[in-house]
């Protein structure tokens, strides 16, 4: 009787087999992080959607885009200071109705509670609500592909601090032509009128965009640095940060720092300015337009042609992506 002869695998063989799954994982892996960016890409598109139709569900209501900073002067002189910002507007219209009636917040009016309370922590009486709203992550207000920190320490200027406060990544157009923050460490001075939709007190209406609203940006992506803040330290004015947040905050209510939540495409994407657009999203950005749809910018896109999408009659026009 003859014994059976068994044969394996050679060292060789095994180390070309490892090899060659090796090399097939390298391949596969970019392709499955460009599928899931991808997926993200889309989710962020679709959260500008739900965004821009919640600004014109607004402007339906009102006859006008919500403001983009209601802050110090606000309706009744020195001294109100409802510091709240266009996003706290549109809870309504994205079914966030039951957290926008825990704000204590008027579209026109200096009766607003605090965006921030001494020492941080949970606040107290009609602060309560607009602390608690800022520190609610929300998914809608927040670009899937950016993974920074999901809540923070945010510090303001005069010491009035939010302790796990939710960066946001979307900031609503203020101008076509802005290439910074400030310029004398009062907002309400300087990003009065500006030539966006959304600015300081602004009141537009849709008859006030004559370049056209699908040439016209609403809302576009952006970068909060969340980074650690030193808890001893105010933040600098002009704002040392490109911090930014949703609804409202205790700088804006002192009048300074409107670039929390309003940007500019007076500065390229992925400029790391505190007023630039930017995104994780590889060669530009997402963006909603007045008229409710979505588009992609890229980085190279003209400077020129940039600037002019974010104003209102300037006489531009997007073109192709």
């Amino acid at each position: 009787m003859h014994s059976a002869i068994r044969r394996g695998f050679t060292l060789v063989e095994l180390l070309v087999v490892i090899g060659i799954i090796g090399l097939l994982i390298g391949l596969l892996l970019p392709a499955v992080q460009a599928a899931r960016e991808a997926s993200r890409r889309t989710q962020c598109a679709n959260n500008l959607k739900q965004i821009g139709l919640a600004l014109l569900g607004s402007n339906q209501t009102y006859a006008v885009f919500p403001q983009g900073i209601w802050g110090e002067l606000g309706a009744t002189g020195l001294g109100a200071q409802p510091g709240s910002a266009w996003s706290v507007h549109i809870l309504p219209y994205l079914e966030q109705d039951a957290l926008f009636k825990t704000i204590t917040y008027h579209r026109e009016s200096a009766v607003n509670a605090n965006w921030a309370v001494a020492g941080g922590g949970p606040g107290a009486g009609l602060a309560a609500g607009n602390i608690k709203a800022c520190q609610t992550f929300l998914e809608i207000l927040r670009c899937p592909s950016f993974e920074g920190a999901t809540h923070m320490l945010d510090r303001g200027y005069e010491n009035w601090p939010v302790d796990d406060r939710v960066p946001a990544t979307y900031i609503a157009s203020a101008s076509g032509t802005r290439t910074s923050d400030t310029s004398n460490g009062k907002c309400y001075i300087d990003w009065a009128n500006e030539n966006g939709i959304f600015y300081y007190l602004s009141k537009t209406t849709l008859s006030g965009i004559s370049d056209g609203t699908s040439n016209t940006l609403l809302v576009g992506e952006t970068l909060p640095d969340d980074s650690p803040v030193n808890p001893n330290a105010n933040e600098s004015i002009p704002g040392g940060r490109a911090d930014h947040w949703y609804f409202g905050s205790d700088d804006v209510d002192d009048g300074y720092d409107y670039s929390e939540h309003l940007g500019s495409s007076g500065v390229p994407i992925n400029s790391l300015l505190e007023v630039a657009y930017g995104s994780r999203h590889f060669g530009g950005a997402n963006f909603v337009l007045a008229d409710g749809s979505v588009r992609f910018v890229a980085e190279r896109v003209s400077p020129a042609i940039f600037s002019a999408l974010g104003t209102r009659t300037a006489g531009d026009a997007l073109g192709p992506e």
